[in-house]
């Protein structure tokens, strides 16, 4: 986000507290002397929600102990209003400790209880902070949508005040998408109302941002007449942080249209007043513009010096930031982990109980097979000895001679029947082990295939696909019984969002990857309202390092005494816009290939070379790719398990190959759609003849 963005959010939460909040350290002990007072619940609730509130530009802390403690007891007294007021406050203080994620959770749900009971003005709070979270993310339509609900119940409300400001972060969306017509035509708006209102605040705000617009369009004459305008105001209130501002913004001006010793004036104020007030990101931008000017104006060895200025406050600024994000990260992916946990936990008990009850059923089984096989050992035995104590008392009356053949031969029938008695107990000990070995097959098979039936059920099934993509096919085949390959569709008004991944592995292990990769889809896409690939990759980047805790490896370092888990997945993202005519893609070490309607030639857009998970190499932000489309274009996603694919003429085979994976589809590209999975079917079993299956296939396939 540029100079007019994430500062500038967090500036004008502060003045909304201030204008709105503004009790003294007085009112506050008023609220606790009240709070300790015999209450009824009711009037204890609301007071715990104002302290919070008040709290909350002072003590953050503070601000959480009593938003947690209201929201409990409105939850005991079943207090719809309260309840929501007390889910704001929570995720105000998320805001502040910079976790986005977590506090739009808390938005959310507060917005929900506020649409459901009919609170406006709370719908439009709500409504307000999740523009303010998804402009930061540079989700601007969704941005937009959320102000725009804002801004009607303001006006329905004649809140003058608040539709200056929503006004403005409505000209600050369009500032940052590049439409500066619209960004100013609503700065101008936030400026005529404060006009009204005589709010001399938000009046230096305004001017300084209209000045920015013309800046940039190079229109310096209003934009100088904007920036003086603001500082007027600035010098009138005492804003010695705003004069900062509108002073590098002067001396940036000055040195753009070449009026050095003005610009060296304003750059050099800003540059010493930023130092008194310890305003470091201010300190940065004014030395940054005194270096600029002083190698327009052939000032080497200045420009140097405050070029070397900026460049170390901008790292640490940069350093600080990252710093924030790990820790917020961390808190985030704990959050996002208990969540989770909560859901599975039921699962896998009931799993864990019926395995248990299934191991005490087969011990008992082999209980009572062993204690019959003994008992008839034992019949056996015994009734041995007593034929043969018989035959020795008959013998026993025979001559000497016979008796001592007849002990020679009892002694060799003594050694048959240990011999006999030892095959028959090895062979009860082999049918023994026998039974218990395929007794733990037939349970490792049968939790294999209850894990594909959950994974099956957090697919896209065959009918809804089709209604999502009706001309399309979708070649999925297993190497085992679970795969680590996955996909995922979902079609959002006019904007389908698909999905194709290989993740590490495949069988149990690379499953376990698809199902938390499809639940965080879910959740980005489904819950969270993120359309922008990238932006899709890239989240789902942060939460798979955090919920494999690959964030250690990061900080710390891999070293001989700790395991990095390095696991991730490749994945390819595109959005279809149906209404705009556009397809955006973003790829993790996975392609897209598409081909002009009555063209052969495929066309590739390359991903970026990096996982969705820990990568050691060059980490930066997925890149975002616009294709205009048309009616008739083919466009293919597809993991490596088909042209990866041994087989072919010769006995020891080879690979498939992309190359030829393409050549393949450019044919098929002149079929229907329907008839081509059947083709890539014939194609793949003629290829593969005796060859085992070495990896999961999955390839997708649409037409405009």
């Amino acid at each position: 986000m540029n100079r007019l963005g994430k500062p500038l959010i967090i500036t004008l939460l502060l003045t909304f507290f201030v204008k709105s909040s503004c009790l003294s350290q007085n009112s506050i002990d008023s609220l606790l002397n009240i709070l300790n007072k015999d209450l009824n619940d009711s009037v204890r609730v609301s007071v715990l929600n104002n302290l919070a509130v008040q709290y909350s530009n002072k003590n953050i802390n503070e601000s959480e102990k009593y938003s947690q403690q209201a929201y409990e007891l409105s939850v005991s007294i079943k207090n719809e209003r309260e309840k929501a007021k007390a889910l704001h406050n929570l995720g105000m203080v998320e805001f502040y400790k910079g976790l986005r994620f977590k506090a739009m959770d808390y938005f959310l749900e507060a917005l929900k209880i506020f649409e459901n009971i009919e609170d406006k003005n709370g719908i439009a709070k709500e409504s307000n902070m999740l523009g303010l979270i998804y402009q930061e993310q540079e989700e601007f339509e969704k941005a937009l949508e959320y102000f725009f609900v804002c801004l009607k119940i303001r006006k329905e409300q004649n809140d003058k005040d608040g539709i200056a400001s929503i006004n403005n972060n409505i000209g600050l969306v369009f500032k940052s998408s590049g439409e500066l017509e619209k960004a100013l035509e609503y700065f101008l708006k936030s400026l005529k109302t404060a006009q009204e209102l005589g709010d001399k605040e938000s009046l230096g705000l305004y001017y300084n941002n209209i000045g920015y617009i013309h800046w940039l369009r190079k229109n310096y004459s209003l934009a100088l007449e904007y920036y003086l305008q603001s500082k007027k105001i600035r010098e009138e209130l005492n804003d010695l942080q705003g004069l900062t501002n509108v002073y590098t913004d002067l001396g940036n001006l000055f040195v753009a249209k070449e009026e050095f010793e003005k610009a060296e004036e304003f750059l050099v104020n800003s540059y010493k007043l930023a130092q008194q007030i310890n305003i470091i990101h201010e300190i940065e931008r004014a030395a940054k513009g005194l270096a600029l000017l002083y190698e327009k104006t052939g000032d080497f060895e200045n420009a140097y010096n405050y070029y070397q200025k900026h460049i170390r406050l901008r790292d640490s600024i940069n350093d600080q930031k990252v710093a924030e994000k790990i820790v917020g990260l961390k808190m985030q992916g704990e959050f996002e982990k208990e969540k989770k946990m909560k859901q599975l936990q039921q699962e896998k008990l009931d799993l864990e109980a019926k395995r248990k009850l299934e191991k005490e059923r087969s011990i008992r089984n082999m209980f009572i097979v062993g204690a019959l096989g003994f008992l008839i050992i034992a019949i056996i035995v015994y009734r041995n000895f007593r034929a043969k104590r018989k035959d020795n008392q008959l013998l026993s009356q025979q001559k000497e001679e016979i008796v001592k053949k007849n002990e020679i031969l009892n002694q060799q029938n003594e050694e048959i029947l240990a011999q006999r008695d030892e095959i028959e107990a090895q062979r009860d000990l082999a049918t023994e082990q026998r039974d218990k070995i395929s007794s733990q097959n037939r349970e490792i098979t049968d939790s294999i295939l209850y894990a594909k039936k959950i994974q099956q059920a957090l697919f896209v099934n065959g009918e809804e696909f089709s209604k999502i993509l009706p001309k399309s096919f979708l070649f999925y085949k297993p190497r085992d019984i679970v795969s680590g390959d996955f996909y995922f569709a979902v079609k959002k008004g006019n904007k389908t969002i698909l999905a194709v991944a290989d993740c590490t592995g495949h069988g149990v292990p690379g499953a376990f990857m698809s199902v938390l990769g499809l639940s965080f889809l879910n959740d980005l896409v489904n819950e969270k309202g993120i359309e922008r690939p990238n932006v899709i990759l890239n989240q789902l980047r942060e939460m798979l390092i955090v919920a494999l805790k690959q964030q250690d490896s990061l900080i710390e370092g891999s070293t001989n005494n700790s395991v990095s888990i390095k696991d991730g997945m490749d994945m390819a993202v595109v959005c279809i816009d149906e209404k705009n005519k556009q397809l955006e893609y973003a790829g993790a070490n996975s392609p897209l290939y598409f081909i002009r309607k009555g063209k052969t030639q495929i066309e590739i857009i390359k991903p970026d070379n990096m996982p969705v998970g820990i990568y050691y190499g060059d980490v930066k932000s997925f890149s975002n790719n616009t294709v205009n489309i048309s009616i008739g274009d083919t466009f293919y996603l597809f993991t490596d398990g088909f042209a990866d694919q041994f087989g072919g003429p010769s006995p020891e085979g080879k690979k498939f190959k992309y190359k030829m994976f393409r050549h393949l589809l450019s044919w098929l590209s002149t079929r229907k759609m329907v008839e081509q999975l059947p083709a890539l079917e014939t194609t793949l079993k003629e290829w593969q003849g005796k060859h085992p299956q070495v990896d999961d296939i999955l390839v997708l396939g649409f037409r405009i």
